[in-house]
């Protein structure tokens, strides 16, 4: 039997995919799409970071020529929003009051329509819609978010969230036909795209929602024959933009299949007042994901294998070291170097020791992948240099070149890259690259050899 570990950010989950930005039947109809959208020939690709304040996409965007601002990428959004003040201070026009809501709730929020002239995501140009302002203040945490975009503005074309190399790209073109495996058609009678997922053997409808922190979100009208591995158990409270419920949480007995995609036995929070399940980022995190709204279809691509490419660095290694300097012939040393798991896997830990003419020099290294912000972290216990110190970086991986890079996390760091390299051979070789004039020079190189391996051999 599993332990839930439940991530603090569930209890200030957006649930936009339920749909927390809705708008009520009885609303005026908007134009939630943009009357033309414009954009180059092979499409435009762009960094896609995720919020620290909680787990969901984050674009940065021009917003009636002014900008570029913070918005949420929000599978979920049925509508395109905006912060009221943030709308006010723009000068954006308010044509009149509508409500959203939630389900589960019978409150209901006012929010006002505001006409949008120009939305710029890169290159891409999306002209003459409008979206929906209300007080997004208890929403937007640290990642000073502005407002959300969600699948309306891309209703023509298609958009891939590729989670694993962080970055979106929006297109146009069309997804083949669904094959069950990979692409999968929905449901477009909702608002939003509603597929078929399998629960231990059951079928269940679900959105997906990059707005929401939780892995499986499941509704009240659960299927009698779904089993969990424990009685649900109440584990806090969740949050829309009008309303609270109740939170519950389990393990299923049995697997999650989407499409042609199995996850054995997930942990799952329960909400009684939804209609229909969410697949969120802690499903969603490790896939590539592509929306398309005009022949109703969605392409779940599973990412890198991260365990994998850290597990390749776990062992006991000889070290063998070149160190250059500048005009000076090369200074070769060696040593020896330990990689363990560590934190029940999550982590690798590095303790290398070396021998430099004499001179003893050692460190101790983390490193790992981070599901919720895509991407590669290491942190460097340092004793090399005089007085020690702690590097701190952020790494992602080039799969042309087989490596991953991490880069300084902090602004005022030095400029430097260090490659983990990965050639196909018994074990792996790192780099220490310097910006040095105008040009990244080679530091160091450690190749890290096993123990009874000799170049010789």
């Amino acid at each position: 039997m599993k332990t839930i570990l439940l991530p603090a950010s569930i209890l200030l989950t957006s649930l936009a995919a339920s749909p927390a930005f809705a708008l009520q039947d009885e609303a005026p109809e908007i134009s939630r799409s943009p009357e033309t959208a414009t954009l180059p020939d092979t499409g435009v690709r762009l960094p896609m970071a995720i919020g620290r304040a909680r787990p969901i996409p984050i674009i940065q965007a021009k917003i009636a020529g002014q900008g570029p601002f913070n918005l949420y990428l929000d599978l979920g959004a049925s509508v395109c929003t905006l912060d009221q003040a943030f709308a006010d201070r723009l000068g954006l026009e308010d044509v009149g009051t509508l409500e959203i809501g939630a389900p589960g709730s019978d409150h209901r929020l006012e929010a006002r329509r505001r006409p949008m002239p120009l939305l710029e995501i890169g290159d891409a140009r999306f002209e003459d819609f409008e979206v929906v302002s209300f007080d997004r203040s208890s929403f937007t945490g640290s990642d000073e978010i502005v407002g959300s975009v969600g699948p309306p503005l891309f209703a023509e074309l298609l958009l891939t969230l590729d989670y694993p190399n962080s970055e979106i790209w929006i297109r146009r073109g069309a997804l083949p036909e669904p094959d069950g495996e990979t692409v999968i058609g929905y449901d477009a009678s909702w608002r939003l795209p509603l597929l078929e997922i399998e629960l231990a053997g059951n079928k269940i409808t679900s959105a997906v929602d990059s707005g929401s922190p939780s892995f499986l979100v499941l509704p009240g009208n659960l299927p009698e024959t779904l089993r969990f591995q424990q009685e649900p158990q109440v584990v806090g409270r969740a949050r829309t933009v009008n309303g609270e419920f109740e939170v519950k949480a389990a393990t299923v007995d049995g697997d999650l299949r989407v499409g042609g995609h199995s996850i054995p036995e997930p942990d799952v929070i329960l909400l009684e007042a939804f209609p229909f399940a969410v697949l969120g980022h802690g499903f969603l995190r490790d896939f590539s994901i592509t929306l398309d709204q005009l022949n109703h279809r969605l392409r779940f691509t599973r990412g890198a294998d991260h365990a994998g490419r850290l597990n390749a660095l776990a062992g006991d290694w000889r070290v063998e070291v070149t160190m250059n300097s500048g005009s000076a012939p090369a200074t070769q040393f060696a040593g020896e170097a330990t990689v363990h798991a560590v934190h029940d896997g999550k982590f690798l830990q590095e303790d290398i020791r070396l021998n430099a003419g004499g001179r003893e020099l050692e460190a101790t290294t983390f490193l790992g992948w981070n599901p919720d912000r895509n991407r590669y972290e290491l942190t460097q216990l340092d004793v090399f240099n005089p007085g020690g110190g702690v590097v701190w970086m952020t790494g992602t991986w080039d799969e042309e070149q087989q490596r991953i890079r991490f880069e300084p996390a902090l602004a005022d760091s030095p400029p430097m890259r260090w490659d983990y390299l990965f050639d196909g051979q018994a074990g792996f070789t790192r780099q220490l690259h310097l910006w040095r004039g105008e040009e990244w020079q080679l530091q160091s190189e450690y190749r890290y050899l096993p123990q009874d391996s000799s170049e010789n051999k």
